[in-house]
């Protein structure tokens, strides 16, 4: 978040709100287990798209537009596109 620019305050923010997430698993009628995750969202959380773009954003640097290559991404997913008059 730093790097593309968004205030200290927001990435605190955002810091604190994608810390300290936890799942449960549970498969074939086993116990559910709980485990802890190094960071994520709630299920649903309306903010996820934006944390991805950020997230994210370093793919959309790799290619380099005077070569003709592109590219875009939109919710979750990424592509390039390379632009050539031959193999």
């Amino acid at each position: 978040l730093r790097k593309r620019g968004v205030p200290v305050e927001y990435a605190r923010w955002a810091h604190h709100k994608l810390k300290g997430r936890k799942t449960c698993l549970t498969f074939d009628g086993s116990d559910p287990f709980l485990f802890e995750l190094p960071c994520g969202t709630d299920q649903g959380c309306p903010s996820s798209g934006i944390w991805f773009q950020f997230y994210n954003a370093d793919l959309l640097d790799i290619p380099q537009l005077n070569n003709e290559e592109y590219g875009v991404a939109f919710v979750d997913d990424t592509a390039y596109v390379a632009v050539a008059d031959t193999m």
